[in-house]
């Protein structure tokens, strides 16, 4: 029989091929070198009432009543990433490991199990190929309500997700700098501490992002900092030769590092500062752009790691720097390297990481589930573009050193940028970059099945039969939105994006009776077709309406509308004007 999970094990083998279905194993027994209270925690939810084992065992073991627990070898998995092993018959079930972080994963690898009414006796021995596996949070532009995206954070765990990159902007609750806060959108000091608390909780290791060089309009817009524009017209980008310039990157800095005391990581973005060179202080200074960026990020690593945390930068605004520049870069810094479209990323990559080994530079690599993408709609991910880059990305991580990978997703491509899809539709191709940084060599050509089966509680035996493949998401949803048994919002939001799309064709058409202004034949054509194009928009327009509070509050509820229907009303007043 199919077994559904994501990510995909390790190592499965089925020992008996008899089915039977999951029933009450009776008590169940923990056990474990030290307690871990996230452990119990989510045991106790899972299974009520948890018995302390009375034998003591030097590895964390979660078993049913009746189970042999003295034979269990670990063997060579102790070393390997968050390993656990588990073995599951109609008698019970053990699940052991040799630490803390194993046990969770491998709980989460039970509860997908308890998904399916019946299964075959099963062994598993199962690991991480990659060591840190993130998401990233993009709160600079549309998200959603707080209670929202938490739930949206223990999901992370149920896919082995075990770090999370946040770029909170002015969301961050400032206290020495509290006039940065955003008047309405900015997390109250309980939020704060309940997003934190939450990501422990779920075995999630929050990386804070805290921009320190370009993306700075939340900051760069205020009057007395305007003139660290590197130019006026650069509202994000600072010029670092400016006096007050790195005072102001150190002040930003030591506060998110205050915010954040038991982060092992702090991200200082310094991406994109596009204008960097233009003022008539770098010109003057006689440097190369990329020189003069180095000086100024050597004295961020230094701050970052006075205060005891580990700088991680993104690469892209010194990757035509020369061998030469790049040495006279601290190398206390991890570089993140990001690359996100093309079927020769594999290529471009290398070279840059190469380059990184030679300078004794660290470095993670980036894919991204959400992104520009050339692709003005956006309503949901460009699932070709960002399959192809995650699987890229996976390949990488096997062949070359790099220490982990951040599955970025993006809510805009910059803070006063039009938004993209929203949180929800970006959970397919997130669940697909965790499947690949556990278990790379897997087999993700069923994928679509199992993420169906999992997240939506779908029956995929016509979906299947119906042949379609891992890129065919978003049609699926859209067909069968009335189908799925979870995340019924994540599905009906997809179908009305989907719906919205093709509302409204004619606007595509509408240019014919510019262009030929005495043709009846062009204008009987546009105003037969229209009348029925527009009762679509409007009827899907009315629905998107009343859905969106549901899953955004006013305020951003009403930007993401106006940004989907600003572009149709354009064109319907064009129309009707033609009409």
């Amino acid at each position: 029989m199919k077994i559904n999970l994501v990510p995909t094990p390790q190592n499965l083998v089925v020992t008996d091929e008899m089915t039977f279905s999951i029933q009450d194993y009776g008590r169940i027994f923990l056990s474990g070198p030290e307690a871990d209270p996230r452990l119990k925690s989510h045991l106790e939810y899972m299974f009520q009432v948890i018995c302390q084992s009375e034998t003591v065992f030097p590895f964390h073991c979660l078993h049913s009543e009746g189970m042999d627990v003295r034979d269990i070898d670990l063997g060579a998995g102790a070393g390997k990433n968050d390993f656990y092993k588990l073995t599951l018959d109609r008698t019970g079930f053990l699940l052991a490991a040799p630490c803390a972080a194993g046990l969770f994963y491998g709980l989460q690898t039970l509860k997908q199990l308890l998904a399916h009414e019946e299964l075959p006796a099963l062994e598993i021995e199962d690991w991480a190929d990659v060591g840190l596996r993130s998401d990233y949070l993009d709160l600079r532009n549309v998200f959603p309500p707080f209670e929202r995206m938490l739930s949206f954070i223990r999901e992370l765990s149920y896919c082995k997700i075990n770090t999370l990159v946040v770029e909170y902007e002015d969301k961050l609750p400032f206290e020495t700098m509290g006039f940065l806060r955003h008047p309405s959108d900015c997390f109250t000091e309980e939020e704060f501490s309940a997003l934190l608390s939450t990501a422990e909780e779920n075995f999630i290791e929050v990386i804070p992002l805290q921009q320190s060089f370009g993306h700075l309009e939340y900051v760069l817009k205020y009057p007395e900092y305007i003139h660290l524009r590197e130019t006026p017209g650069t509202p994000g980008e600072m010029c670092p030769l400016r006096p007050g310039a790195l005072e102001l990157s150190k002040a930003l800095i030591s506060e998110m590092a205050a915010l954040h005391p038991d982060s092992k990581y702090l991200h200082i973005g310094c991406d994109e500062v596009w204008s960097l060179g233009s003022s008539a202080e770098c010109r003057e200074s006689g440097k190369t752009r990329e020189v003069i960026f180095i000086e100024y990020v050597n004295h961020l690593i230094d701050h970052v790691c006075s205060l005891g945390k580990m700088p991680i930068i993104w690469h892209d605004m010194f990757r035509n720097a020369s061998e030469e520049e790049l040495a006279l870069l601290d190398n206390r810094v991890l570089v993140a390297v990001w690359l996100y479209n093309g079927s020769d990323m594999p290529f471009r990559a290398k070279e840059i990481m190469m380059k990184l080994e030679r300078a004794g530079i660290a470095y993670l690599g980036c894919s991204s589930v959400s992104c520009w993408d050339s692709c003005p709609e956006q309503n949901y991910p460009v699932i070709d573009n960002r399959l192809l880059n995650l699987d890229l990305w996976g390949r990488l991580a096997k062949e070359t050193d790099v220490k982990g990978l951040i599955h970025t997703r993006w809510a805009s491509s910059f803070s006063l940028g039009r938004p993209y899809g929203l949180f929800e539709t970006h959970m397919y191709p997130l669940f697909y970059g965790a499947d690949l940084s556990w278990n790379e060599a897997a087999d993700r050509s069923d994928f679509l099945y199992r993420f169906l089966f999992l997240y939506h509680g779908m029956d995929t035996a016509r979906v299947e039969e119906e042949g379609y493949r891992n890129r065919d998401y978003y049609l699926v949803v859209c067909r069968y939105h009335q189908d799925v048994s979870k995340h019924k919002e994540t599905a009906y939001l997809i179908y009305l994006l989907i719906s919205l799309e093709n509302s409204f064709p004619v606007r595509h058409t509408m240019y014919r009776c510019e262009l030929y202004p005495d043709s009846e034949v062009e204008r009987a054509c546009l105003k037969e077709r229209s009348e029925a194009a527009l009762r679509n928009f409007h009827k899907v327009r009315g629905e998107l309406t009343e859905f969106i509070p549901r899953i955004l509050n006013e305020s951003m509820g009403k930007m993401f509308l106006e940004s989907r229907f600003y572009l149709y009303d354009m064109a319907e007043e064009r129309l009707r004007t033609i009409l």
